[in-house]
């Protein structure tokens, strides 16, 4: 017969070893910082006449950080312990922050919308918008990693 302490510690130590699984890379959090800086900054023409103005050639840049950073989406479902094709567990820590997430994607989109329209009223909106995209990919690889650490604590918590 199976002690109850045992069968316990047994389960505890299981969880421990699946949310030990739940990690990001380094590597991911930094081409998902520079894939959105890539998106936020050359998807506006604001930035690009900075980038004409600094001498910095022109490439679609906007289209090679959506291309990288919709695989990197799906890894990180994979790598957060997400179901790929069905319909995700609900963890807790995807509902404690969400309005997180919605800020910082939403707000750096609506964020760099705003310089865009300001370009013609003032003359700093395209170094403005550089900043900002640096600034919400930054806050973007934060964002995944905080949301991915909160699955993890909840994997660890037996939910």
């Amino acid at each position: 017969m199976i002690d109850p302490k045992q069968a316990l510690g047994e389960a505890a130590r299981q969880r421990g070893a699946m949310a030990a699984r739940v990690r990001l890379p380094w590597w991911y959090l930094a081409l998902v910082a520079v894939s959105w800086t890539l998106l936020m900054g050359d998807g506006l023409p604001t930035a690009r006449d900075f980038y004409q103005g600094a001498g910095i050639s022109k490439f679609p840049y906007a289209y090679v950080g959506a291309f990288v950073l919709l695989p990197m989406l799906v890894l990180f479902r994979r790598w957060s312990g997400l179901h790929l094709v069905e319909r995700s567990t609900a963890y807790p820590a995807l509902k404690r922050h969400a309005l997180g997430t919605v800020l910082v994607f939403g707000g750096s989109f609506l964020v760099e919308l705003a310089l865009f329209l300001m370009d013609d009223r003032w003359s700093g909106a395209p170094r403005a918008a550089v900043a900002v995209a640096v600034i919400s990919g930054c806050l973007a690889a934060v964002q995944l990693y905080r949301v991915n650490a909160g699955i993890r604590r909840d994997i660890a918590d037996g939910w």
